[in-house]
């Protein structure tokens, strides 16, 4: 169910990347001039429960070091 909608998204310019030796629970998100990085996953159970967090930035060294990994 993770992946259910990964292909619907794609049409829309997302690029998804995925690691494939493991698991890791980070997500990194890359937006126009913002980059968002950290452990919660966009549900109720994330934001309410499980004390997950993210940080969102604009800050331009910042944005570009997470474009240039994400490339």
């Amino acid at each position: 169910s993770a992946f259910t909608y990964y292909e619907q998204t794609i049409p829309y310019g997302v690029k998804i990347h995925r690691y494939q030796s493991g698991f890791l629970h980070q997500k990194v998100m890359l937006s126009d001039n913002l980059a968002c990085v950290g452990t919660a996953n966009l549900d109720n159970r994330s934001f309410r429960l499980n004390f997950e967090i993210s940080a969102l930035s604009p800050d331009p060294c910042f944005v570009d070091e997470v474009a240039r990994r994400l490339a």
